[in-house]
């Protein structure tokens, strides 16, 4: 393996290869400057087999990315297939205080929430936006920069014509609720909404590799722009 490679392959890794106590473990989270945390379209690190894993998600292309572009920034993956917006904030808390050199957070929760095709869009956009803000909080108080993801519309596969409709409209709302909140708030977001479509995706709900690809672009647009300053404190 070449130097580059080598370089290239430490400069990412999932949580659940790095949240042991073992001493690659312990210096790579020392070195982490962005932390994706997120559902499955984040991740899978409570999957205990790699197997399972539907398709690369885009924190990894993201190291690449970076990487690409000369970016000295190490990611490490921290998705959770399956959660809800709930669990961001205390996600936040956890990550912070593993990876306490971390720069930025990678947020992306809401896909799972808005599973639900039925229950009051507005009540339940204002529910998740608040959960997000918590997780924003989160990240500020501690000096990190919090960058958040909106919400992708469904792809086609196995999906009726009326129910992908349906949840198109609900994902709208909720994205466009996301983006007044981060204007007020001034966090950056990500729109990876506009950018995938059916042909980004493995299944009906998450990115296949290149849509993944995309999302990992949009981010490093981010990332490359935003001042390289060292956090002022730590966890």
């Amino acid at each position: 393996m070449s130097d580059s490679l080598v370089e290239m392959v430490e400069k990412f890794m999932h949580l659940a290869d790095c949240s042991d106590d073992s001493v690659p473990s312990r210096a790579f989270r020392d070195i982490v400057d962005v932390v994706c945390v997120g559902d499955s379209i984040t991740g899978w690190n409570n999957c205990d087999d790699r197997s399972v894993w539907i398709s690369p998600t885009y924190p990894e292309l993201l190291a690449h990315e970076l990487a690409s572009r000369k970016r000295d920034l190490t990611v490490v993956d921290c998705g959770m297939a399956g959660e809800k917006s709930y669990y961001a904030a205390p996600f936040a808390r956890t990550f912070l205080e593993l990876f306490p050199h971390s720069r930025y957070f990678v947020i992306g929760f809401g896909a799972n929430d808005l599973g639900d095709a039925y229950s009051e869009i507005d009540k339940l956009s204002k529910e998740i936006v608040g959960n997000l803000d918590e997780a924003v909080d989160v990240v500020l108080k501690a000096r990190r920069k919090p960058i958040l993801l909106n919400v992708p519309h469904l792809g086609n596969a196995g999906i009726t014509p009326y129910v992908a409709e349906r949840h198109r409209e609900r994902r709208d709302f909720f994205n466009r609720s996301l983006k007044s909140y981060s204007c007020i708030k001034r966090v950056k977001l990500v729109d990876i909404c506009s950018k995938l479509g059916p042909a980004h995706f493995v299944d009906g709900l998450h990115p296949n590799i290149d849509g993944a690809r995309i999302i990992a672009g949009a981010v490093a647009d981010v990332l490359v722009k935003r001042p390289r300053s060292k956090p002022h404190s730590h966890i």
